[in-house]
């Protein structure tokens, strides 16, 4: 009885909040609501200088909505080392996730930004913002990230929450990062997504988001519509980053028989409803001054 009464009182919730973000989400209105971030973004020089990776990972973004690299190639080969040596120091913490009991987040639920810690650095890279404000063509936010451990279940444990086919609910158009921190193979839970499910993509009209929501579609309904060869599988070794719009389709994190380390880190336009779920560290306000006017603009400052 609780149980229904507390689904009864989301589903009115949502109800309520439905229209303000269908229309928010209305192209127009989306667009004219990033107008600043558009604008900043045109006058930004800097931001249109990309390296060859770079306009690379953006242009695949634009036609697949999903690109993948290595952290060697993309940076250099000294951040991968640092990485994972912090994270390992951060194991010995790790709490089973609140909501998803085939993970261990090594990060708070709400982290605090410290340019000290490498995964921030990463997160706001000028070559990593350049990258997405190219692909969204305009400033992005930095909203969300996490550094979890995906536990392996078995092979007869049925996929669950995000380990099923989604949509992110988030925004319209965004991007999220996700970097192995170990190999991946098919047995480690590796990041999957539908080639051309996002924004202006041949897929893309398929269980769409419903604001203020992403989508869960019935299981199998994905392999009854969807071509096997739209859909990429991201194994690869340790260093292996992919960028990904989120609100095309996606799952993950299924892992069989082998752990899967990976960082995440979410980001989105001005025009999303959504809440920032970072909290920025005291000493922040005058390291921003040394920050880029994208950096800067990527943490709300």
């Amino acid at each position: 009885m609780a149980h229904r009464v507390k689904s009864y009182l989301i589903e009115a919730k949502n109800a309520t909040l439905r229209p303000y973000y269908l229309v928010r989400t209305v192209w127009p209105i989306w667009w004219r609501l990033n107008g600043k971030s558009r604008a900043m973004y045109e006058g930004d020089t800097t931001q249109h200088s990309l390296g060859a990776e770079e306009k690379r990972i953006a242009s695949e973004l634009k036609q697949n909505g999903i690109a993948i690299s290595h952290l060697d190639i993309l940076l250099g080969p000294e951040w991968l080392p640092k990485l994972q040596a912090y994270a390992n120091n951060l194991r010995m913490k790790a709490v089973p996730s609140a909501k998803k009991t085939f993970l261990l987040a090594l990060f708070n639920r709400l982290p605090e930004i410290d340019l000290a810690n490498p995964f921030f650095q990463l997160a706001l890279n000028e070559k990593i913002l350049a990258t997405i404000n190219g692909y969204l063509e305009m400033y992005a936010k930095f909203f969300i990230t996490s550094l979890n451990v995906t536990l392996p279940v078995g092979n007869e444990a049925p996929p669950k929450d995000s380990q099923r086919w989604h949509r992110d609910p988030e925004d319209k158009k965004m991007t999220k990062i996700f970097l192995y921190l170990n190999d991946v193979d098919d047995l480690t839970g590796p990041f999957t997504y539908i080639k051309d499910s996002h924004y202006g993509g041949r897929w893309r009209s398929i269980f769409r988001q419903r604001p203020p929501h992403g989508y869960y579609p019935p299981d199998g309904a994905i392999e009854k519509i969807i071509p096997r060869s739209e859909v990429v599988t991201c194994t690869g070794r340790a260093g292996t980053i992919v960028f990904c719009d989120t609100s095309g389709l996606h799952r993950g994190g299924y892992a069989k028989e082998k752990e899967r380390l990976m960082f995440t880190a979410g980001y989105f336009s001005e025009a999303s409803p959504r809440p920032i779920l970072l909290k920025l560290s005291p000493k922040l306000e005058e390291e921003a001054r040394r920050l880029t006017p994208s950096q800067r603009f990527a943490l709300g400052k």
